[in-house]
């Protein structure tokens, strides 16, 4: 079998626990979702944020639990921040939304070198959790 050494890679966390905080589980409680001891394989990668030196720090995935489909968020360390069903049309304008302020906050970053610099206003600021 092939051992992925990349965590943006469903293949990487295969073999590693999962742990939830608080917040996760109550989502997982209220929206319906059985809780993962390990990320299934296969799952899929749908969007990843990455520091300014291009290392990931918080992961979106796709898992298809053969009810519904529905999205993990999760930190690099294997820490899943939050779980949500996947909606079409909410998506779309999210990501669009999600898309422009990564934008304009990479435009910050340039000039400040930084994605959290306490100039740049608070709904462009980049959290990483």
């Amino acid at each position: 079998m092939f051992w992925s050494k990349n965590p943006t890679d469903p293949e990487y966390w295969f073999d590693k626990p999962l742990n939830y905080t608080y917040h996760a589980t109550e989502r997982c409680i209220s929206r319906g979702i059985q809780q993962l001891d390990f990320l299934p394989i296969k799952s899929k990668l749908v969007d990843c944020d990455k520091d300014l030196n291009g290392n990931p720090t918080r992961l979106v995935f796709k898992v298809d639990d053969g009810l519904k489909e529905y999205q993990l968020v999760m930190s690099v360390h294997g820490e899943v921040l939050t779980v949500y069903h996947v909606h079409k049309e909410v998506y779309e304008a999210t990501q669009k939304r999600k898309h422009y302020k990564r934008f304009v906050n990479n435009q910050y970053a340039k000039v400040l070198g930084s994605q959290d610099h306490e100039i740049i206003p608070k709904n462009y600021k980049i959290r990483h959790w």
